[in-house]
């Protein structure tokens, strides 16, 4: 008996995303992600009918000029969290088109959902590989400047069961490199062998690393495709405001668990 039809192709969703500045996807199943994972991070345990996952990534500057574009002429930034608000936004379009064409999503992100590793779940999705030297993401066209927006949580298998292949075994890109990366950090998060994340949101809520980030820049991978000086700019706004508003006023009365970052 044939395979039924897929309901949707990867392909009609990344026409549908790629217009708003998200133009990394790609797409995993369930079973192969979860097999991966310890339990507590598993995605069947946030959602038990889930059969394919498809997450959802921006590479280069593209997703901050939407942003910026969106922004308009305002002197500021008005939202406590503009990027997570953005994603909020186009996640729920995006579920509401599924949903259009029959097919149910639930949508888990890095903010809200911290116990999935999301930087694996991209590695099997084919949109890179993890870097064996920070936690992000390696792409080999953008190198670095890769971000996990949010991923979708496809109850059954309406992509249908064949998608593109990890590409971790021939890409490959910190082997061979003299890694600058480690030497460029002020806040050297790397010293004690694996990244430390919160030293790093400290030091940049701190003011540092104001042009961007150092490890970032010193990466010889796909640096033409690095964050423009005016993302940084509208970065550093946001990161300024929403550690504003986490440190004083009625925010105080909110448990650090649910605040959300930028």
């Amino acid at each position: 008996m044939p395979p039924p039809t897929p309901a949707i192709s990867l392909r009609s969703l990344k026409d549908w995303l790629d217009p708003k500045g998200l133009n990394l996807i790609g797409a995993t199943t369930a079973d192969d992600f979860d097999r991966s994972q310890p339990c507590g991070r598993r995605t069947r345990e946030v959602l038990p009918s889930c059969g394919s996952i498809v997450v959802v990534a921006s590479g280069g500057p593209e997703f901050w000029r939407h942003m910026r574009t969106e922004i308009g002429a305002q002197a500021s930034v008005t939202s406590y969290a503009p990027i997570a608000d953005r994603c909020s936004r186009l996640s729920r379009e995006v579920c509401a088109w599924l949903d259009g064409r029959g097919v149910r999503a639930r949508v888990v992100c890095p903010a809200r959902n911290p116990n999935l590793n999301f930087a694996q779940m991209a590695e099997m999705a084919g949109l890179g590989v993890v870097s064996p030297v920070a936690d992000w993401l390696m792409h080999p066209h953008f190198g670095p400047w890769v971000s996990v927006r949010f991923a979708l949580l496809l109850e059954g298998t309406p992509l249908g069961a064949s998608f593109r292949r990890c590409i971790a075994g021939e890409y490959q890109p910190c082997d061979g490199c003299d890694r600058p990366c480690l030497g460029a950090c002020p806040a050297h998060v790397c010293a004690s062998g694996s990244f430390d994340t919160q030293t790093c949101q400290s030091h940049r809520e701190g003011g540092g690393c104001a042009a961007g980030c150092g490890m970032k820049m010193a990466c010889p991978r796909g640096s033409h495709h690095s964050y423009h000086e005016d993302d940084e700019r509208l970065r550093r706004a946001m990161i300024e405001l929403s550690s504003s508003a986490r440190t004083s006023g009625w925010w105080k009365l909110v448990p650090r668990a649910m605040r959300r970052d930028v």
